[in-house]
């Protein structure tokens, strides 16, 4: 479900004229704006593991092993390959300072290993968010929340912002005794698309007690743009 939200700023409203040689122009120049809101239903989200240990092969065997079951898991919930990826093996040395001898000393070698996931569906989010958990993942990054709506309303926020501004001229040249004349020039500004997820609330009277406290509600995604559109005055 979209909710559509648009005002008329009237921050640079002017006629002015432009002298040349033979000719006088009129022009009216005003700004529209245009707020689209859209529900998430898809997350993104990223996994990885490191480990610390005095080999390259030790490190790496127990992170690929972190990886298989993430992994596993992820087809278990239904989540397909291909919107699974898993980055290369990296892999550093760790070094501490010996202060008595004054140099660095070798200790071992980090491995790290991290995976990406796209979910079609939110409700497995939090779910997905508490096993992981379990396998000996180091880190889970905070989800990100998109829509296949996305560029549908992208086309749709600019066409609904240039016709608030239109409205706005029509009324001002109106007032003025006039008409609305031919567009010279438009400037359009896309704003970034913001999505906020709120995590459960544990004090909240109004979660049930039988929804896991590792649930996510998403906000909607706020789509927005300005525009700053002159016309000609007839």
């Amino acid at each position: 479900m979209k909710k559509k939200c648009f005002i008329a700023v009237l921050l640079s409203i002017v006629i002015s004229y432009s002298v040349g040689a033979m000719t006088m122009e009129e022009i009216v120049s005003v700004s529209g704006y245009a707020e689209i809101f859209i529900k998430p239903n898809i997350a993104r989200t990223s996994f990885s593991v490191s480990e610390t240990r005095s080999s390259v092969n030790s490190a790496q065997k127990y992170t690929s092993e972190i990886v298989e079951n993430t992994l596993r898991l992820l087809y278990r919930m239904g989540v397909s390959k291909a919107r699974i990826t898993t980055t290369g093996t990296s892999v550093n040395p760790v070094y501490r300072w010996n202060s008595s001898q004054e140099k660095q000393e070798l200790i071992g070698y980090n491995v790290k290993r991290e995976i990406r996931a796209e979910l079609n569906d939110l409700k497995m989010l939090g779910p997905l968010m508490e096993k992981v958990g379990k396998l000996g993942i180091t880190h889970i990054a905070a989800p990100r929340f998109d829509s296949t709506e996305r560029e549908k309303t992208l086309k749709e926020v600019f066409e609904v912002a240039f016709l608030d501004a239109k409205e706005t001229a029509s009324i001002l040249a109106n007032a003025a005794g006039r008409n609305l004349g031919d567009v010279i020039a438009i400037d359009a500004s896309l704003q970034s698309p913001k999505a906020l997820t709120i995590p459960r609330d544990r004090s909240s009277k109004l979660v049930k007690r039988d929804v896991k406290e590792t649930n996510y509600l998403a906000g909607d995604i706020s789509i927005s743009t300005h525009v700053n559109v002159s016309f000609r005055l007839d």
